[in-house]
């Protein structure tokens, strides 16, 4: 989990609206009093927008393309989850691109599918899961621009249907 560090108060009144950095500058994160935020990743403005909830030292978020990343405050840091695999499949991108759209949604979808199998077994064990967890929703990432892909290509009729998917 990185740490964020508020960047300047804001005329809220409250320490947690404010812009919040990590130490790397690379994240900048800004809720705003209307409970919506905006995230600026690597000098790329507006890469994640949504909205936020915060109960007690807590804060979920729910970005434009409906996945959801937790935070706690902790004095005056904010320890976000970043959910690693969401940064692992853009990196990933070039190399998948490589390959047809349906090919990657079937090599996508089978790792998803093996890591809900395997989490049926974990039960209570809560690093195995943690870790099947990341798989899933890295399979999901690396699935879902592919299905889209292969809507547009074999039912163009259907795009907006595809583009439901992220919302």
């Amino acid at each position: 989990m990185p740490t964020l560090w508020p960047a300047a108060p804001t005329l809220t009144g409250s320490p947690r609206v404010s812009v919040w950095i990590d130490r790397h500058d690379f994240p900048h994160q800004e809720p705003t009093a209307d409970g919506r935020y905006d995230e600026t990743r690597g000098g790329r403005p507006h890469a994640y927008q949504g909205r936020y909830w915060i109960d007690g030292d807590r804060i979920d978020y729910l970005d434009h393309l409906g996945f959801w990343a937790y935070g706690e405050f902790q004095g005056d840091a904010l320890r976000a989850s970043a959910l690693p695999a969401l940064v692992a499949v853009p990196v990933l991108a070039r190399l998948l691109q490589r390959l047809a759209a349906p090919l990657r949604a079937v090599l996508a979808f089978a790792p998803a599918a093996l890591t809900v199998a395997a989490g049926s077994f974990l039960g209570g064990h809560t690093v195995p899961l943690a870790l099947a967890l990341l798989l899933f929703v890295a399979a999901v990432a690396a699935a879902a621009p592919a299905v889209v892909e292969t809507i547009n290509a074999t039912a163009p009729h259907a795009r907006g249907a595809a583009v439901a998917l992220y919302l």
